[in-house]
């Protein structure tokens, strides 16, 4: 049975027809260019500094442990990348939602906790720790917050205390210093970097405050700034995302993952992704954690006679210059990561480079190289820190 449409009805047929066809149409091309239209912001022109690009991508291609960077420029995230694997045994590719463990980057978020209790008046940069602790030996009574915080403390390190077979803790670094009556220079006499000043700033602020480092951290400093997913490595806690650590002998990824200082919380047991820490970054800029001006009391080098305008360490972080530019940064290494992160607070310029295998630090060009040349690119060469 055939059906026969009029003149009108034909035409009006075909115009819903064309509507449909315009609808979908239009549809699709706004899809696409949403997707596939836009020039990226977060990637280096094709031709651009290809020797930049090889330095950061030749070795660390899958199957080999990944490396996740990110550089950020007045705000905005104007490349990231990543590359690898975070999990090479189950083929697990490394993202910007990637949890690293970021070591001895780790110091600067433990140095702000106690710049955040001293700025609510429960300390000073002058409280000695036989204040906060009666039962410390003598030796405690000349060693302050301040001397931890810029390694002028003196104190042993905690190799020392560890035991065969378990993972040392802080509590277990407070235990062994308060054990000995010794230390390794007078307080503020030179700089010596020390994991276990970390560790007893960690358990200071669990004394001042009574509650558990890691819940600190989370309530006062994570949390607040929107570091949904960044946690201290806790021994049977799941950390969503892990990259897991890697050294490579021979060409081959050995998994290396932990050893017995992998858990002390305050010096390095953070870990973190690109996603996470670029809330870290700008929440420096800003009075979430604390007045941006009372932050910057920690950005200098120290002396015996105090604040200096030379290179040397500050609260928690590695102070630098090229020219008259100040650089504040941090290195963070252990056993499977190696990580870099640089801010120039004037340039409102930071790099940050997280990787999953370890490296030595002291073959700089192997490694610092690549921040520092992002660092570089990016100032459009004004702070030059290659090597």
């Amino acid at each position: 049975m055939f059906m026969y449409l009029s003149i009108d009805q034909l035409t009006n047929k075909m115009k819903k027809t064309t509507k449909r066809f315009l609808f979908y149409f239009l549809l699709g091309l706004i899809i696409f260019c949403e997707f596939g239209c836009k020039t990226p912001t977060n990637q280096l022109k094709p031709n651009e500094n290809n020797t930049l690009l090889d330095s950061l991508t030749m070795s660390f291609k899958a199957p080999n442990p990944g490396i996740s960077y990110m550089v950020i420029k007045k705000g905005e995230i104007v490349l990231e990348k990543s590359m690898g694997y975070a999990d090479v045994e189950n083929k697990i590719k490394a993202t910007s939602k990637t949890n690293y463990r970021i070591a001895s980057i780790s110091k600067p978020f433990t140095a702000i906790a106690i710049q955040k209790l001293i700025y609510q008046n429960k300390l000073s940069y002058q409280t000695t720790l036989s204040e906060i602790f009666p039962d410390f030996p003598e030796y405690g009574n000349r060693i302050t917050i301040e001397n931890l915080l810029n390694h002028r403390s003196g104190i042993i390190n905690y190799d020392e205390f560890i035991i065969e077979g378990e993972q040392l803790s802080d509590e277990q670094v407070l235990e062994g210093l308060m054990s000995v009556n010794t230390i390794n220079s007078y307080p503020n006499e030179k700089f010596a970097y020390r994991n276990s000043g970390y560790a007893l700033l960690a358990q200071v602020v669990e004394k001042i405050t009574s509650k558990e480092f890691e819940d600190f951290m989370h309530d006062e400093i994570f949390k607040p700034i929107g570091m949904k997913n960044t946690s201290l490595y806790l021994k049977d806690k799941e950390i969503p995302n892990r990259a897991y650590g890697y050294t490579i002998e021979d060409n081959n990824a050995r998994k290396t993952d932990q050893n017995a200082t992998s858990a002390v919380k305050g010096d390095g047991c953070i870990y973190s992704s690109l996603a996470d820490f670029y809330h870290w970054d700008q929440a420096l800029y800003s009075d979430l954690i604390i007045p941006p001006s009372f932050f910057k009391e920690g950005l200098y080098g120290f002396d015996e006679n105090g604040k200096t305008d030379k290179k040397g360490y500050g609260y928690g972080w590695q102070i630098n210059y090229a020219e008259n530019i100040k650089i504040a940064e941090h290195t963070g290494a252990s056993i499977g990561f190696t990580n870099h992160y640089i801010r120039i607070p004037s340039l409102e310029l930071s790099v940050v480079v997280f990787t999953n295998r370890y490296q030595t630090f002291y073959k700089r060009p192997e490694f610092t190289n690549i921040g520092y040349r992002l660092i570089k690119h990016f100032s459009d060469g004004k702070v030059d820190l290659v090597e």
